[in-house]
């Protein structure tokens, strides 16, 4: 594998990709210079990221123990499973990003599947897809927030949610979720820290208005999200709103679906 030759290689990315590796053989006890790598990215790699954390070798490709910034895109169920492979292979991980930065139109479940109780996190970025309607979408993120130590080094919580592009959802089925859980969870991590909590929703008006339109449907739109928005934090996240070292920061964006395309 050529990236093992690399041995200044600090930040890589993936993307829809494969490596083709052949493990070098250690039988003669030599210490084999291998590159440290200190952030890395990908999206629809699973096999790749397989061979990088050495499943099916004698040792690791690469180090892993100075990782300090993991991207995951989430699109794949193989892609988050390939995670842990890598959190577990690290002491030094300090932020991590869970998200998509295509508009993605899947709901991937997070419950169980990765566990932090070995990072030192000081930034959680996790984005999450608004899936069946009566299916809890929140789950997976809390239970991400469970494997937390008490004592951690977290300081910043962002998390994204995607209203309308799985399915046809509007602003207010934000309320159908259960905010309390997380919101319980988010004040467990805290632990009496300061910690700034970012909510961001993004919604996806399939109305056939845009921004071009003179139509008052986009006005109509922002009002409308600004409004839930509020309503979830007031009402939904009140135990949070009453920890003094906790700071909410929100925030929404509206995409419009016209002729097909979003906007």
């Amino acid at each position: 594998m050529m990236i093992q030759e690399c041995l200044n290689l600090s930040d890589l990315t993936f993307s829809g990709a494969d490596l083709e590796c052949v493990s070098r053989s250690t039988t003669s006890g030599k210490h084999i210079p291998r590159p440290h790598l200190r952030s890395l990215r990908y999206r629809e790699s699973h096999g790749a990221i397989e061979k990088l954390v050495g499943k099916g070798f004698t040792y690791h490709p690469i180090h892993l123990s100075a990782l300090r910034i993991l991207t995951l895109e989430i699109d794949q169920i193989d892609d988050v499973l390939c995670a842990q492979s890598i959190i577990r292979a690290t002491d030094s991980l300090e932020e991590l990003y869970l998200t998509s930065e295509a508009i993605t139109k899947y709901y991937v479940p997070l419950e169980g599947r990765i566990d932090l109780k070995k990072s030192n996190l000081r930034i959680l970025h996790i984005a999450a897809v608004f899936g069946e309607l009566g299916e809890e979408c929140l789950s997976g993120i809390t239970s991400i927030l469970k494997t937390i130590p008490v004592i951690n080094f977290l300081r910043s919580f962002h998390l994204t949610i995607y209203v309308g592009y799985a399915v046809n959802a509007g602003p207010e089925d934000l309320l159908d979720a259960d905010w309390e859980s997380l919101a319980e969870q988010i004040r467990n991590v805290s632990s009496g820290k300061p910690l700034e909590f970012h909510l961001s929703v993004k919604f996806l008006d399939t109305s056939g208005y845009n921004r071009r339109n003179t139509a008052p449907g986009p006005e109509m739109s922002e009002a409308i999200c600004s409004k839930q928005l509020r309503k979830l934090v007031k009402e939904r996240l009140q135990i949070l709103q009453r920890d003094p070292v906790i700071t909410i920061l929100k925030n929404f964006q509206i995409s419009w679906e016209h002729d097909g395309c979003v906007r």
